[in-house]
């Protein structure tokens, strides 16, 4: 080559190298930008759902704490009473009852804020008594199959049994099934939560608008902080499958 073509040989060699080094520095950029953004994010998010599940437990002590000694106290003074004729008598007896049934109507509500049988017998028993309160409502009856689980830590129970909990409770709400099954195992490095269901199932292309909505933006959030995946198929029923890596569960 001549000098002129040399030349210009090292400047189109110069210009690419550079060109290149930037492409280099602007998504090697752009990537550390875009993990910090999701580091934030995700962190954001676990403060959300944490500060939820506190604010869930409060409530729950205050709601015992408050009414149990009031309630007690009434049902006391409802059997000291002696009515004087028998349209007394059955007065009397409605009051007692339906003392009882608001003490056991707290106890549930309180139950469902924090979950009695997953804080004292683990995920896989709170599951199973949720499905012996919810199987067969709107006609839906419920399976429950689950392996011998490994000890899993709390938080990750508590998101899951949330998750749970709300899928069942859309599938009696929106779907027109007749079945649900709920499946729970796992492998050596994995917890695999599934729920199928052969209801109407929904529209995904729909999936950003309503993830933003309560029900389904909880349980994407819940699945996320516990560093979890989803895998949703709704074209015939629903088929939810939820992974979470047992190294952070344990």
């Amino acid at each position: 080559m001549d000098p002129y073509e040399t030349n210009l040989y090292y400047q189109i060699v110069l210009i690419v190298s550079a060109l290149l080094l930037f492409l280099f520095i602007f998504f090697r950029g752009s990537i550390v930008v875009q993990q910090s953004f999701l580091k934030v994010h995700g962190e954001k998010m676990m403060v959300e759902v944490l500060s939820t599940e506190r604010e869930r437990k409060r409530v729950a002590e205050d709601l015992h704490d408050e009414t149990g000694g009031i309630i007690y106290s009434l049902l006391r003074k409802a059997e000291s009473v002696v009515p004087k004729d028998a349209a007394s008598s059955g007065i009397l007896e409605d009051i007692r009852k339906d003392i009882g049934l608001l003490d056991e109507s707290i106890q549930d509500v309180s139950s469902g804020l924090v979950p009695a049988q997953l804080q004292n017998e683990g995920l896989g028993y709170a599951i199973q008594d949720l499905v012996m309160r919810r199987d067969g409502e709107a006609g839906i009856c419920i399976d429950y199959l689950a392996d011998d689980l490994p000890v899993i830590d709390h938080v990750t129970s508590l998101h899951l049994y949330r998750v749970v909990k709300e899928i069942v409770h859309n599938c009696i709400k929106h779907s027109s099934a007749t079945s649900l099954t709920i499946r729970l195992s796992h492998s050596e490095n994995m917890l695999t939560l599934q729920l199928t269901d052969d209801g109407i199932g929904f529209d995904l292309t729909n999936k950003p608008r309503t993830k933003n909505g309560l029900g389904m933006g909880s349980i994407y959030n819940r699945i996320a902080s516990i560093k979890g995946t989803l895998y949703l198929d709704s074209e015939n029923g629903c088929n939810w499958i939820i992974s979470v890596p047992l190294n952070g569960c344990m």
